[in-house]
C-alpha cells in the first residue's frame, strides 16, 4: 500500500518538472507537432482592449495542484427500439425441364462476307391538285340592241398534276356557266398531257399549249395554238393536239411538233354576245336583177364546222413545226418554222337559205322579205410560217424583237379570198425597277406590232374556185387590209352570173388576221405591295382606234384575289374592225379564290 502512494507521488513531481522546463525547451529547439485534440481545442481569445502580462503568462505556466479526480460518471444512452422480424420467403415453384435444343444443320464452310449497300426506296407519287373559283361581273355602260347588256360567269378549273421519277402527266379544265348569255356556257379543255423529263429530253403528247415567241402580245411567231375570241380583242389560249418532242443540253434547246388533226380558233357568230364577229361581216348585199339592184340584209343564221381545203383527206389535218433556242448570259435568239392553217378563216362560204321561190310567183322568197337568212361555213388554207425572235438584256431594259413570214397560197394576187404573202413583225422594250420606295415594284412595257404584204410574184397557187366573179361592194384592190371582196361562182357556160347565183358565193375576211397593221401597245404596272397591284394597259394605232383598260387587284390571304377594273373604247376609225365594237365600253369586277 504505501509502495504505491511512494509511485503515485513520484509520477507526479515527474510531471510537475515537465510541465516547467518545455516553454524553456520550446525557445531553443523544434516543438512536436501538436496532436489533434490540441488541433481540435479551442484557443481562448484576449479581450479587446485587455493585453497579458508576463506575470499573467507566468502564472499560466504554473503546473495544476496534485488532486485525485474521478471521472464523470457517463450518461446512460436510451434503449434501442425493437427490429422486426424477417417475413419468411414463400417456396419457389419448380423449374420445368428445358426442351432439347434441335441440331444445327450443317451450312459447309461459309464464304467470304460481302457488305451490302443500303437499301433505298424510290420516291412515292407526288399528286397535286389545284386550280381556282371566280365568279365575274361585267356590266357594259351603253345598250346595244339585240345583245346582252352585262356578263355574268361563274368558272370553276381545277389542275391536277402528278409526278413519278422522271414521268409527268398535268391535266386542267374550265367550265363556265354565264346567267346571262348561255352561249357562253361551255366545258373548256385547258391542257391535258402526259409524257417524261429524263437528263434533258422531254416527250410531251395530249393536248398541249406550247408558246412561242418573246413578245409579250401579239407575238407574230407564236402561231401553233389556237385562241378563243369569246372577247374579240382578249383572246384566250386553246391547246392543240399533238406530240411534242424536246431536248435541251447546255445553251441550246430543241423541238419538235406533230400536230395531227388542226383546231382551229373559236370566235361567236349569230349570236347575242357584245362581241360576236358577224357585227363586223357586211350587214346588207346588193343581188342585180333585170336592169336593177335589189338591196337585201344579212342575217347570218348559223354557222358550219370548218373546212379545209385542199391535199389528200388523210393530211389535211396535219402540222409540223420545229424550233431552235440558243441562250447565251445577256440574249436568247430562237429560230422556228411552222407548216400550218390560219387559225382564223382564211375565208367563209355562205348560202342563202330562203333563196327559193315558195309562192310560186317566180320572185326568190329573199327578194320578197328583203332579208337573206345566211349559212357560214369557215374555210382555213396552208400556210408556212419561218420566223426568228430575239431578247437581250442591257442592263436594268430588256429589248425583244420578232419576224415572221407568212407564205400563203396566193403568191400573185390572183385572189382576193387568200392573203397576199405577208410578214408581221414587232418590237418593244421593257424595264422592271423592283423595291423603287420600299416595296414599291414598277414596270415599264412598250410594244410596236407591223404587219405588210409583200408584192405579187410570178407564180401562181392553187386555184381552187374554177369561174368567180370577184367584186368590192365599194371598190378596192384586193389586198390583205381592205373589207374582203365577194365572190359568186357560176357555171363557165355563162358570161355573168345570173341573180339566182348570188344565192350561194364567198367572202373574205382579211380585217380578223390583220387588225395591227401599225399599232403601239403599252402596260405600266404598279405593284404598291405584294398583295396591292395597279395595271394599266392600252393600245392605239394609226387608223385612229385607242383602247384603255385599267385593273386594281388586291390579295387577300395569299389566295382571296378581288379585282376591280375597266375596258373602254376611247377612240374607233373609220371602218376599222374596232368600228362595230365602239359602244363596248363596261365595268369588269371580280373575285377568285385560288386553292
Amino acid at each position: 500500500m504505501r509502495s504505491e502512494t511512494a509511485a503515485a507521488s513520484w509520477l507526479a513531481l515527474s510531471l510537475g518538472v515537465a510541465l516547467v522546463i518545455s516553454p524553456a525547451m520550446a525557445d531553443e529547439g523544434p516543438q512536436d507537432e501538436p496532436t489533434a485534440e490540441e488541433e481540435a481545442a479551442p484557443e481562448e481569445e484576449a479581450t479587446p482592449g485587455e493585453e497579458a502580462t508576463p506575470e499573467e503568462d507566468e502564472e499560466d505556466e504554473e503546473p495544476a495542484p496534485e488532486e485525485d479526480e474521478e471521472p464523470a460518471p457517463e450518461e446512460a444512452l436510451p434503449p434501442a427500439p425493437p427490429v422486426p422480424d424477417v417475413p419468411g420467403l414463400p417456396p419457389l415453384p419448380p423449374l420445368e425441364p428445358l426442351e432439347s435444343a434441335p441440331p444445327v444443320p450443317d451450312v459447309g464452310t461459309p464464304g467470304p462476307i460481302i457488305p451490302t449497300a443500303p437499301i433505298v426506296m424510290p420516291p412515292l407519287p407526288e399528286v397535286r391538285l389545284g386550280g381556282f373559283i371566280a365568279f365575274d361581273w361585267q356590266p357594259y355602260l351603253i345598250e346595244v340592241p339585240g345583245a346582252v347588256d352585262s356578263v355574268a360567269q361563274l368558272r370553276v378549273a381545277p389542275r391536277l398534276e402528278a409526278r413519278y421519277q422522271f414521268l409527268r402527266a398535268v391535266a386542267e379544265i374550265e367550265y363556265r356557266h354565264d346567267f346571262v348569255d348561255s352561249g357562253r356556257n361551255r366545258l373548256i379543255v385547258r391542257e391535258a398531257f402526259a409524257g417524261l423529263r429524263w437528263k434533258g429530253l422531254r416527250l410531251e403528247a395530249g393536248a398541249l399549249l406550247p408558246r412561242w415567241g418573246k413578245m409579250d402580245v401579239q407575238s407574230p411567231t407564236d402561231n401553233v395554238i389556237a385562241h378563243d375570241y369569246e372577247d374579240l380583242f382578249f383572246s384566250e389560249p386553246l391547246p392543240v393536239p399533238g406530240i411534242l418532242l424536246g431536248f435541251a443540253r447546255g445553251p441550246i434547246a430543241v423541238e419538235a411538233l406533230v400536230l395531227p388533226a388542226f383546231r382551229p380558233s373559236r370566235f361567236r357568230g349569230g349570236s347575242v354576245s357584245r362581241w360576236d364577229i358577224t357585227r363586223f361581216l357586211p350587214s346588207e348585199q346588193e343581188i342585180p336583177i333585170l336592169f336593177d339592184t335589189a338591196t337585201v340584209q344579212n342575217n347570218y343564221g348559223s354557222f358550219q364546222p370548218s373546212v379545209m381545203d385542199g391535199e389528200a383527206p388523210l393530211g389535211r389535218g396535219i402540222e409540223v413545226g420545229g424550233r431552235v433556242d440558243l441562250s447565251l448570259p445577256v440574249v436568247d435568239i430562237g429560230v422556228s418554222f411552222l407548216a400550218t392553217r390560219d387559225r382564223l378563216p382564211s375565208y367563209t362560204a355562205y348560202r342563202t337559205l330562203n333563196s327559193d321561190d315558195a309562192d310560186g310567183d317566180g320572185t326568190p322568197d329573199v327578194l320578197v322579205s328583203g332579208v337573206a337568212d345566211l349559212e357560214i361555213t369557215p374555210h382555213h388554207r396552208r400556210i408556212y410560217v419561218p420566223g426568228v425572235d430575239i431578247a437581250a438584256a442591257l442592263g436594268p431594259v430588256v429589248v425583244k424583237g420578232e419576224a415572221a413570214f407568212f407564205a400563203t397560197e396566193d403568191p400573185s394576187r390572183a385572189s382576193c379570198f387568200v392573203d397576199d404573202p405577208y410578214v408581221k413583225y414587232a418590237f418593244g422594250a421593257e424595264l422592271v425597277l423592283a423595291n423603287l420606295v420600299g416595296d414599291f415594284d414598277l414596270a415599264l412595257r412598250a410594244q410596236y406590232n407591223g404587219d405588210v404584204a409583200l408584192p405579187a410574184g410570178n407564180s401562181d397557187g392553187p386555184d381552187r374556185f374554177g369561174a368567180v366573179d370577184f367584186f368590192y361592194p365599194d371598190g378596192g384592190e384586193r389586198t390583205n387590209y381592205e373589207r374582203g371582196c365577194l365572190g359568186v361562182s357560176y357555171s363557165d357556160e355563162q358570161e355573168a352570173p345570173l341573180p339566182t347565183d348570188y344565192a350561194t358565193g364567198f367572202s373574205g375576211t382579211p380585217e380578223q388576221r390583220h387588225p395591227y397593221q401599225h399599232g403601239f401597245f403599252w402596260n405600266v404596272n404598279m405593284a404598291f405591295t405584294r398583295s396591292v397591284v395597279l395595271d394599266l394597259r392600252g393600245f392605239v394605232d394609226t387608223a385612229g382606234d385607242a383602247l384603255l383598260m385599267p385593273k386594281l387587284q388586291v390579295l387577300l390571304l395569299d389566295r382571296l384575289n378581288l379585282t376591280a377594273g375597266a375596258t373602254l373604247m376611247l377612240a374607233t376609225g373609220e371602218d376599222t374592225i374596232f368600228a362595230a365594237y365602239g359602244k363596248n365600253h363596261r365595268v369588269e369586277l371580280g373575285v377568285r379564290y385560288d386553292f
